[in-house]
């Protein structure tokens, strides 16, 4: 329950898993929060909404994402928070968007850095990321604050036995698995997933599920599956939370090649599932993926085939073992607390 004369914050927008969990958290911590969900085409609407949220003592706007569709909503936006008083701290997941969301990267930016301009506060997942915005953008004139992202072992399905997962799904028990979630962007690098576990020796098997809704990418599994029989397992179309916590329980590595990156959940997913992983060393993943210990840290395709082939099963299980630990270290009751002592500092400014 929120306590009388709370901190009152929005989070725009909500529809992330860990920002339901950070709004978890905040309420535990006696923050009022509620969700503002996006700054859309229909502008009347949001500026009526974030009036009579001032009115009822919203005053601290948490940005994460851009979530405009036009700079000029942003404009709009900023300037109708700054005259409604209303404090704004950004949250930067990533340098830049995933795909380009106005025009071309050039503009993209130019979204990121009106964004930064306008920010009381930011707030990045480690000081890489830190280091790199300001490369990026320029010593902003806020303070910049680090706050890991946390785990989300709270939210996650309980997994079943590995063997039994393994019947169940009809994965061979006698393989080591690399797995890998059927990418819906470029940037996650199924290209490097496909040739590396081609290349890998007899006994690695690539498993590839999930929903892949990009016509190009679901031409290109398939045709390195033809071509390399028994290589894959390809199990493309949506999934359950509980079919996912299955295949989590019956692979063995993790292996996310990204092309770029700033913020990896679907790194945190993997050791908050207690799995080995190999990644290559961008931005928050060697946070996370600690080299030699809970997986390894691999920069091209070579390297990265040559320290999968280091990992049988037995040691596949002693790095998720390891990979769990690492993810309890990451707690959302501590994420909470230095979110609200940012927010308790732009108000006092």
């Amino acid at each position: 329950m929120t306590k009388r004369g709370a901190m009152k914050v929005l989070i725009c927008p909500d529809t992330e898993r860990h920002l339901l969990l950070l709004e978890k958290h905040l309420r535990q911590e006696g923050v009022d929060v509620v969700f503002f969900k996006w700054f859309g085409r229909f502008t009347p609407y949001w500026l009526c909404r974030l009036l009579w949220l001032r009115l009822r003592g919203y005053d601290i706007l948490n940005i994460h994402w851009i979530p405009f569709d036009g700079l000029l909503r942003m404009r709009i936006g900023k300037l109708a928070c700054k005259a409604l008083g209303y404090r704004m701290v950004l949250t930067v997941h990533n340098l830049a968007p995933h795909d380009v969301r106005f025009g071309n990267e050039s503009k993209d930016r130019g979204a990121m850095a009106f964004l930064a301009a306008w920010a009381d506060a930011i707030i990045v997942h480690c000081e890489r990321t830190k280091d790199d915005f300001i490369q990026w953008y320029g010593n902003p004139s806020s303070p910049i604050y680090v706050s890991d992202l946390a785990n989300y072992i709270e939210t996650l399905q309980t997994c079943d036995d590995p063997s039994n997962a393994r019947q169940k799904l009809g994965l061979p028990e006698d393989r080591i698995l690399v797995f890998i979630l059927a990418p819906c962007r470029e940037d996650k690098g199924l290209g490097t997933y496909l040739n590396v576990v081609s290349s890998l020796s007899e006994g690695y098997v690539g498993v590839v599920a999930g929903s892949c809704g990009d016509a190009e990418m679901k031409e290109s599994i398939e045709k390195k599956s033809a071509e390399n029989p028994g290589k894959f397992i390809v199990r493309l179309g949506r999934l359950s939370d509980s079919a996912l916590a299955d295949y989590y329980a019956a692979i063995d590595i993790i292996f996310i090649p990204y092309k770029s990156n700033t913020t990896s959940g679907s790194v945190m997913e993997a050791i908050s599932y207690g799995k080995a992983v190999v990644a290559p060393p961008l931005g928050n993943i060697p946070v996370l993926v600690h080299d030699g210990i809970n997986g390894y840290l691999a920069s091209t395709p070579e390297e990265t085939i040559s320290r999968i082939e280091l990992i049988d099963r037995t040691t596949a299980k002693k790095m998720g073992d390891e990979s769990l630990q690492i993810a309890k270290r990451f707690t959302w009751d501590d994420v909470a607390r230095e979110y609200i002592e940012a927010f308790k500092q732009v108000r006092s400014d």
